[in-house]
């Protein structure tokens, strides 16, 4: 696990600013996140296309890092260089 917490409701993974995330960590997170915005999708909650923005505001804010590798940005270094 290369995650310190958790998210309250959905268990995603939250970095802190030493944490290394790997694409798991975030192919997880992709994968309940994609779910649970189909089920609200589809139960009338929000339009697909609604969704669709949720996950593409989501994605603006994405930080990756490549843990074989030893390359990338952790979050701690990412919310230095983020531009708002």
């Amino acid at each position: 696990m290369a995650y310190t917490n958790t998210t309250q409701y959905y268990n995603l993974p939250q970095f802190q600013d030493t944490d290394k995330p790997t694409w798991g960590d975030i192919n997880t997170a992709f994968s309940i996140i994609d779910t649970a915005m189909h089920n609200i999708a589809t139960s009338g909650g929000i339009t697909a296309q609604e969704a669709q923005a949720m996950i593409d505001n989501s994605l603006d804010d994405a930080v990756f890092y490549d843990a074989v590798n030893g390359t990338g940005l952790t979050s701690g270094e990412y919310s230095k260089l983020k531009i708002n």
